[in-house]
């Protein structure tokens, strides 16, 4: 080996010592204990600590008034339903089904018609 690899892994250090030596990350002085994650959870579920909306919250009541105002009320429980499953669209056309006494197929259809209006209304652009 060179010495110029030979200088180049000096300046490693072996996992072992990496694991066993001090860490800055787990510092007292340099966490917030928490705190950050706690936030970060509470913006999520669209809520506040203290419990008034956050801007999640906000955004979706908005959406919610403006489709009531549009006249367009029948998105409502979809909307809701794209909320709170995402991307676990089964799960959001069984929830449907049984909010509107629907079989499952109809209430498939149903939905993504309304994901449809709803991305339309939305993202006019898309």
């Amino acid at each position: 080996m060179s010495y110029r690899n030979e200088r180049f892994q000096r300046g490693f250090l072996s996992l072992d010592l990496v694991n066993d030596g001090d860490n800055p990350e787990k510092r007292d002085i340099l966490s917030d204990h928490g705190e950050g994650a706690r936030r970060i959870r509470s913006f999520c579920e669209g809520r506040a600590e203290d419990g008034t909306a956050t801007h999640r919250g906000k955004c979706i009541a908005e959406a919610r008034r403006k489709l009531a105002d549009a006249g367009l009320g029948r998105l409502i429980p979809v909307l809701d339903q794209v909320v709170e499953n995402g991307r676990n669209r089964q799960e959001s056309i069984c929830r449907l089904a049984v909010i509107w006494r629907l079989k499952k197929s109809v209430a498939r259809v149903k939905y993504y018609r309304g994901v449809d209006a709803l991305l339309m209304l939305f993202q006019p652009m898309k």
